[in-house]
């Protein structure tokens, strides 16, 4: 299957790979520190992308052919930033309750990660 992240044509050879993966493959790095360490302090939420149109995390996608993925844009890089900071906080202040998947995210409902099976304290993996 053939999918394009920021305009950027890439061939996906396992389709049970997710965006994050797949970018790093194709030598895009998707800022997803929580997934590369196995959500040891719970979600950051920072792996937001948008698929035609709608906010979803690159953690818990799987490719779809022909899905056009924008990852950076000024307004997704602002979010990035936010999210990022607030997960350091709560990792210096050994406060990570507030970085728990629930199925959507809570600063935006329209963001869902339920496709990855999230729900209470479980991640997107």
């Amino acid at each position: 299957m053939q999918i394009k992240i920021d305009g950027k044509e890439i061939m996906v050879t396992d389709p049970n790979k997710n965006i994050v993966e797949i970018g790093e493959e194709n030598g895009i790095t998707i800022t997803a520190p929580c997934f590369r360490n196995k959500k040891k302090h719970g979600c950051c939420n920072a792996c937001v992308i948008e698929i035609d149109g709608v906010q979803k995390y690159a953690c818990g996608t799987k490719p779809q052919d022909g899905i056009n993925i924008t990852y950076n844009r000024e307004d997704l890089t602002a979010i990035r930033k936010e999210r990022l900071e607030k997960y350091a906080q709560a990792i210096q202040s050994g406060d990570t309750s507030s970085n728990k998947c629930s199925g959507t995210d809570p600063q935006n409902p329209s963001v869902s990660n339920s496709s990855c099976g999230c729900s209470g304290s479980s991640c997107c993996n």
